[in-house]
C-alpha cells in the first residue's frame, strides 16, 4: 500500500494524495487533518484527536476506501465505453 507525501513547508502542510481523487491534508497552522475527496472536503478533524498510529490507521483506512472509488471509478467509465 503506498501513496505520495508532499510537504510545503512555507504553508505548513502535509498532502497525503492517496489517489487521483482522494487527499488528505494536514495543516500544522490550523491543527487539522482533512479528508478531501472528488475535490471536496467531506471529513475534518483535529491533530490533537490523532497519535501516529491513529493517523496511520485513519490513512490505511482511506487509501483502501480511494482503491475501492477507484475501481467503481473505472467500471462505470468502461461501462459507458
Amino acid at each position: 500500500m503506498k501513496w505520495t507525501t508532499e510537504f510545503n513547508t512555507y504553508e505548513q502542510t502535509m498532502t497525503h494524495t492517496l489517489s487521483e481523487q482522494v487527499k488528505v491534508v494536514t495543516d500544522f497552522r490550523a491543527g487539522t487533518v482533512t479528508l478531501i475527496k472528488e475535490g471536496r472536503k467531506v471529513d475534518q478533524h483535529r491533530t490533537e484527536d490523532f497519535n501516529i498510529t491513529d493517523y496511520t490507521d485513519f490513512l490505511v483506512q482511506n487509501k483502501i476506501d480511494a482503491d475501492k472509488l477507484t475501481q467503481l471509478t473505472s467500471s462505470l467509465q468502461e461501462a459507458q465505453g
